[in-house]
């Protein structure tokens, strides 16, 4: 509710409502691969990705919009794989990663990039664990 209510108040500032109805967005995709409808989250990290590159490219290396980014490409590399399309799980996955080392980069001493940065390599072994054993344990 705190997401809308901002997405509601956030008045002309467009930069600030396109990262909450992306964080909204994102939401709803982790919350149909929680209830296992991987296929039907697509749609949502794809429309969520989509925003948070256009504000990427005209914020630069927003660790904040970066964080997001990256957390959404894991996620969606996690729906995807458990639908049997490693390859381009392999490759949303890879983008993520590097999206939450480039948030961290920014700032390093932010203990909740960091985290995300962590939970992004764990969620991602996850993505080869029944494919490359060795890159699972490498990323976990």
């Amino acid at each position: 509710m705190n997401l809308l209510d901002h997405l509601v108040t956030a008045g002309s500032r467009q930069r600030d409502r396109t990262f909450t109805i992306a964080e909204v967005t994102y939401e709803i995709g982790r919350n149909r691969t929680a209830l296992t409808k991987y296929s039907d989250s697509f749609p949502y990290f794809e429309r969520a990705i989509a925003a948070l590159e256009d504000l990427r490219i005209g914020a630069g290396d927003d660790p904040e919009v970066l964080k997001l980014l990256g957390d959404c490409r894991v996620q969606f590399a996690l729906a995807l794989s458990w639908e049997k399309r490693q390859e381009e799980a392999e490759k949303e996955a890879a983008q993520g990663i590097a999206d939450l080392e480039r948030a961290v980069a920014v700032r390093p001493a932010d203990i909740n990039l960091v985290s995300s940065l962590w939970s992004g390599y764990w969620v991602t072994s996850s993505v080869y664990e029944d494919q490359d054993d060795r890159a699972a344990q490498e990323l976990a």
